[in-house]
């Protein structure tokens, strides 16, 4: 599980890659545009830099359930279907 935080106008939370590589998703807008609204931000070796990737460019090593609740959040928090909003600190 995903646990999610307002950043400004982004949502943001912790994810864990199948190779054990941590970093955050930011969620910015809906799924519509290039970037589909989500970016994933890794931490770089000294942790002086990041670098960055869209979710498709990740999703391989994603776990079902992480592709599935950034999909939800993201419809809840910038959607306009009939999900519930979400409700994050």
């Amino acid at each position: 599980m995903i646990k999610w935080q307002r950043q400004g106008p982004a949502l943001v939370g912790t994810i864990q890659l199948a190779n054990s590589r941590r970093g955050k998703v930011v969620l910015t807008s809906s799924a519509s545009g290039a970037s589909r609204g989500v970016m994933a931000v890794f931490p770089v070796a000294g942790g002086q830099s990041v670098t960055t990737a869209t979710l498709d460019d990740c999703m391989n090593e994603l776990t079902p359930a992480q592709v599935t609740a950034i999909l939800c959040a993201q419809e809840r928090a910038f959607g306009s279907g009939r999900l519930p909003p979400l409700e994050a600190p």
